[in-house]
């Protein structure tokens, strides 16, 4: 026996079943049960789980409730078909195209499931259901009882596999966040149990529904060569199942009065309308479907839409995430005005050095915005978890012109498609399905990271501009779009950019670089409420000649634009500074109010090396002066306005405050009598009832006075408490008191004339109560 309770304590801790509360005196296997306190929000999720697990049995053919002790009763036993050679083939083929849309997710699904033992046992599951299912077809037996066993070990098992990490592929389940995989897992599972209830051709037809739920999640997420062979089988196998279903259908609604006749005709006739042409072509459409599918990348309009909103509803879904996760936007609009920062902890960052953090790249500037180019994505490959990015030379940035640098990142809040990175990574240890890169060196991923994922990369910070003499330049670099320009640029932009690069003196982009950088640290105002940009006006030649005021966008296109007009490669990017270091734990804290823009400029010698226009918010006197000022005169503004309002439509404003004032006075003595009114029972309450209720009137008048009846105080102690406070509320108080201690413990059940003093004395108590407010609002507080 010690034995035995021991194995159901541990299942029950790896069901989650173990209560709170301490071990039983004298039954050491046994723990105290506490009863779970009953909420609004157990309520909900009790619902909830009640319906799913309805819909759950609906799948395998069972009815919860009202039908299911009926069927437990008397099973209605299953009408087969005729054991005929024409239905044994037809089944037998049926049979091969089900089990094809099976097993077809099964093999997609080793893209995505961590746990090679699940993926076994998910095939083993279904591959023995088949003869089980064969033999069922021909036979009267029950459907009750397979669904049923189906069904139960599905929820039983599957719970037991869940708590011991199989599903999550050894991931301890505690503060788990589902993922993708995870998923994937518990929609192949349900499948895999429901293949032992498959008995007609619509139940095959059916287990597609769960097949193309998790494929959709696999070519999202992970569409590997193994992911697009399983999308082919699995639609194959569809595709011959309503085939099926078609030709039975007509086959019940027509009646065959003239017998069919072979096929007469040229001679691959035959052959082009045979059963294995179909299936033939559609394992071919199947191919190419999924094969497109597999190249609908982040570059792609259409496909990040539809990346983003299936992450983030699996997110809202699995980690209960009330708004969008951070994203990179396809554009970065201009002209609007900054947004306002909530002070969201995004990142934490341990590096041993401050450095940027990057989640977008710009090249295309149309004059009122920027956009990113049309992206050849380059997925990398994982070694022991390792993902090693192209050679440094091919993304554009020399290797004499760095040092080594490891960082860590740890998720604060939701990010979704790219994931944020310092420029420029060699190699990142991150958890996810599939990694990819392109030629600026963003990296994207499909899903999303969700607070508390971490993730380290080992980087390569640009620490000089020129690389030293004798190193080779950094050549075969895409420079598409680095040096475009709106043919509606207006050509002061490109005069003043050529006066800052004439008065340097020096030669080369390097120089040019940093003297456009420090003019625009120095002759423009730092403004997070820049002016809205006119209608049909460049926004880089708004700021630099009009507005003159502006922040990180502003500065780092009017950056951006001056080179590209001189001809040197230029691009924006967008991020994360990093932050405020918090030196007792030895980190970064980013947050959303460290969104930044700065610029990417590519040196010949150097490769792509980031520079930032923006002025260090740094206030002094003068600076916080100007301020001040400012937001006076903002407030006289306001002020003088709303004077000016007010003496406009001064009767108005006299009839508003009138209403609020009857309004708020109204409610006040509804309030107050509210308070004092002796709430009705129900009709035909017993004498016991009106006791009990009487006396927890009287606590909620006394609490709300102040003197509250503490939980550890028995009712003649509170008595006595309220007595020290109010001595005449205590006569009328202890006939309460009696009253209630009878109805409450005495096996006699009170009469009528106790009820009727209780409400007498309770009616008395309430005059007191509400007539001594200064007496017990002067003693509040003396006696506890």
């Amino acid at each position: 026996m010690p034995a035995l309770r021991a194995i159901l304590t541990r299942i029950g801790e790896y069901l989650g079943l173990e209560p709170p509360g301490g071990q039983i005196p004298g039954r050491p296997g046994l723990r105290r049960v506490e009863p779970p306190s009953l909420t609004r929000e157990s309520i909900r999720r009790w619902g909830l789980a009640v319906i799913l697990l309805c819909r759950f049995a609906g799948f395998f053919g069972l009815e919860y409730p009202p039908d299911a002790m009926a069927d437990l009763l008397r099973p209605e036993p299953f009408r087969p078909p005729s054991e005929t050679p024409e239905e044994r083939r037809r089944w037998l083929g049926l049979m091969v195209a089900g089990w094809m849309t099976m097993l077809g997710p099964i093999l997609a699904s080793t893209a995505l499931i961590g746990s090679t033992l699940l993926v076994i046992e998910l095939g083993v599951i279904v591959l023995a259901a088949f003869p089980l299912v064969w033999r069922l077809h021909f036979s009267t037996f029950p459907r009750l009882w397979p669904n049923q066993i189906a069904f139960f070990s599905a929820l039983i098992l599957g719970i037991i596999q869940w708590r011991l990490g199989v599903f999550t592929g050894g991931v301890a389940v505690a503060g788990l966040a589902l993922s993708y995989g995870t998923l994937v897992a518990l929609f192949y599972w349900v499948m895999a149990f429901r293949a032992f209830s498959l008995r007609n051709l619509r139940d095959l037809t059916l287990t597609a529904l769960p097949a193309y739920s998790g494929l959709l999640l696999i070519l999202i997420s992970a569409p590997t060569l193994a992911a697009v062979v399983g999308t082919a089988l699995t639609m194959g196998g569809t595709l011959v199942l309503l085939a099926g279903e078609h030709m039975e259908e007509r086959r019940r609604r027509v009646d065959e009065v003239i017998p069919r006749e072979r096929v007469r005709g040229g001679r691959w006739r035959p052959t082009v309308n045979s059963r294995l042409s179909l299936i033939l072509a559609a394992a071919v459409a199947a191919t190419i479907i999924a094969a497109v599918a597999t190249r609908i990348e982040p570059s792609n309009t259409a496909g990040r839409w539809l990346r983003r909103q299936l992450a983030w509803r699996l997110a809202r879904l699995m980690i209960r995430e009330g708004e969008s996760p951070h994203f990179a936007d396809w554009s970065l609009q201009l002209g609007v005005p900054a947004p306002k920062p909530r002070d969201r902890l995004m990142l934490v960052m341990k590096s041993e050095a401050p450095v940027k953090v990057r989640t977008a790249v710009y090249e295309i500037y149309d004059g009122r915005s920027w956009r990113q180019n049309e992206r050849t994505w380059e997925r990398i490959r994982a070694q022991d978890g390792t993902w090693r990015m192209p050679p440094m030379r091919e993304l554009g940035l020399a290797p004499e012109v760095t040092s080594p640098l490891d960082v860590e990142l740890t998720v604060g809040y939701g990010f979704l498609g790219v994931m944020p990175i310092p420029w420029c990574a060699r190699t990142i240890r991150a958890d996810v399905p599939s990694l990819r890169v392109d030629r600026s060196g963003m990296v994207a991923f499909n899903g999303h990271l969700v607070p508390g994922d971490t993730y380290s990369a080992e980087i390569a910070l640009p620490s000089a501009v020129s690389a030293p003499p004798g190193s080779r330049p950094v050549s075969h670099v895409s420079m598409e779009n680095a040096l475009q320009l709106p043919a509606s640029l207006p050509e002061r932009v490109r005069r003043l950019a050529r006066k800052i690069a004439q008065e340097t003196g020096a030669e080369g982009p390097a120089p040019v670089a940093m003297a456009i950088e420090g003019h625009l640290r120095r002759t423009y105002e730092y403004d997070l409420q820049a002016p809205e940009l006119p209608e049909g006006m460049d926004f880089v030649d708004h700021f630099l000649f009009i507005s003159r005021a502006g922040y990180c966008n502003h500065y780092a296109s009017a950056m951006a634009v001056m080179l590209r007009s001189l001809g040197i490669p230029a691009r924006l990017v967008t991020g994360f500074t990093a932050g405020e270091y918090k030196p007792s734990r030895a980190v970064f804290e980013i947050r959303d109010q460290d969104a930044h823009a700065w610029v990417e400029v590519f040196l010949p010698t150097a490769g792509w090396i980031d520079f930032d226009p923006t002025p260090a918010q740094e206030p002094d006197e003068g600076a916080v002066a100007q301020g001040m000022r400012k937001g006076l005169s903002g407030i006289g503004d306001a002020l003088r306005a709303v004077g000016s309002w007010v003496g406009r439509h001064a009767i108005k404003v006299v009839a508003v405050v009138l209403t609020l004032l009857i309004i708020t006075l109204a409610a006040l003595l509804v309030a107050r009598w509210s308070r004092r009114r002796i709430r009705p029972l129900r009709p035909g309450a017993d004498a016991r009832e009106r006791i009990l209720y009487a006396y927890a009137q009287a606590l909620r008048w006394l609490a709300g006075r102040g003197v509250g009846r503490p939980a550890s105080a028995a009712p003649w102690e509170f008595v006595q408490i309220a007595g020290r406070r109010a001595p005449a509320l205590v006569e009328d108080l202890a006939v309460v008191t009696e009253h209630y201690v009878q109805a409450r413990f005495a096996p006699a059940t009170p009469g009528e004339g106790a009820a009727a003093a209780t409400e007498d004395a309770l009616r008395r108590l309430r005059e007191l109560i509400f007539s001594s407010e200064g007496e017990l609002d002067a003693t509040r507080g003396t006696d506890a």
